[in-house]
C-alpha cells in the first residue's frame, strides 16, 4: 500500500472520522502512557488495573540511554528528507521503536519517546507537535512489547511468532499513525486535511515499512545477544518464567517444550 492508496482511504472516509478515530486512541494511549509511569499496567482480564514490575534500575537506564541514543540519532541522519517541513520524513530509525519495545520493554518504550525529543532538537523541528511525538512513539514501542511479550516469541523462530510480529508491527502503526495526526489537527499546527492526507499517510507508511522489513533483521539478529547480556526486559523483572529468556530451561534439561504463558496484554 503507497502514498496514493492511503490518501484515498482518507479520503473516503473523511476528515470528520478520522478526528473522531484519532480522538478515541489519543485518549486511550495517553491513559495508559500516563499509568505506565504512575506504576500500573492495563490488561484485558481481571484484575483489570495492575501495578507493574518494571525496576528502574542502573540496567533499565542504561536501555532508556541506548534506545534513544540509537533512534534519536537515526532520526536526524535521515532528517534531511522531508515530505512536511517540521512534521513529516523519511525514518528508517522507526524499526528501533519496535525491535527495542520488544526486547528491553518499557525501558525501551521510555527511550523510544525520548530518542523522538533528541531527533526533533537535532533536526530543529522542536514544535509542541513533539509531545505527541513523544507518547506517540513511546506507545509505538509499548504496543508490540505487549503482542510479543515472550522470549520465545521475540526470536521469530517459529511462522506463528512472525505472524505476531507483523500484528505487533500493524497495532503500534495504527496508534502513532492516528495520535500524532490528531493532536496537530487539534492543536492547529498544520491544516486537518494535510495532517489527515499526508503526515498520517507518512507515519502510517514509515509505522509498516521499516519494522517489518529492517525491524524483522535487526531483532533476528539481536535478540540472541541481549538473551547473553541478560538485557532481555523478563529477565531483570519478576516475571513469569514463561516469559523469560531461561523459560524452557526451567522445564528441566531434557525438556525443551515451550512453556504456556501466563500474560495476557
Amino acid at each position: 500500500m503507497g502514498t496514493d492508496q492511503v490518501r484515498q482511504i482518507v479520503e473516503a472516509l473523511g476528515t470528520g472520522t478520522m478526528n473522531v478515530i484519532g480522538a478515541v486512541v489519543f485518549v486511550l494511549a495517553t491513559i495508559v502512557f500516563v499509568m505506565e509511569l504512575a506504576g500500573y499496567r492495563p490488561y484485558l482480564r481481571r484484575p483489570f488495573v495492575r501495578r507493574h514490575t518494571t525496576r528502574w534500575d542502573a540496567m533499565a537506564l542504561v536501555k532508556v540511554a541506548i534506545t534513544a541514543a540509537l533512534f534519536g540519532a537515526g532520526l536526524a541522519i535521515f532528517a534531511g528528507v522531508v515530505f512536511v517541513p517540521g512534521v513529516a520524513y523519511l525514518r528508517p530509525a522507526q524499526a528501533f521503536t519496535t525491535v527495542f519495545g520488544i526486547l528491553f520493554g518499557l525501558p525501551g518504550a521510555l527511550g523510544a519517546g525520548l530518542g523522538n525529543f533528541i531527533g526533533d532538537i537535532f533536526a530543529g523541528t522542536l514544535t509542541l507537535g513533539s509531545i505527541a511525538g513523544f507518547i506517540g512513539n513511546f506507545m509505538s514501542a509499548y504496543v508490540p512489547y505487549r503482542i510479543v511479550h515472550a522470549a520465545r516469541q521475540a526470536d521469530l523462530s517459529a511462522a506463528r511468532d512472525f505472524v505476531r510480529y507483523v500484528w505487533a508491527v500493524i497495532a503500534g502503526a495504527f496508534v502513532i499513525a492516528f495520535y500524532i495526526p490528531w493532536w496537530l489537527a487539534v492543536l492547529g499546527i498544520i491544516p486537518s486535511e494535510v495532517a489527515w492526507t499526508a503526515v498520517f499517510g507518512n507515519i502510517w507508511l514509515n509505522g509498516l515499512v521499516t519494522p517489518l522489513i529492517l525491524g524483522t533483521i535487526l531483532l533476528r539478529v539481536l535478540f540472541p545477544y541481549v538473551q547473553r547480556w541478560n538485557m532481555y526486559w523478563a529477565d531483570s523483572e519478576r516475571a513469569d518464567p514463561a516469559l523469560r529468556s531461561d523459560g524452557r530451561a526451567r522445564r528441566g534439561a531434557g525438556d525443551t517444550r515451550p512453556v504456556a504463558t501466563g500474560e495476557e496484554a
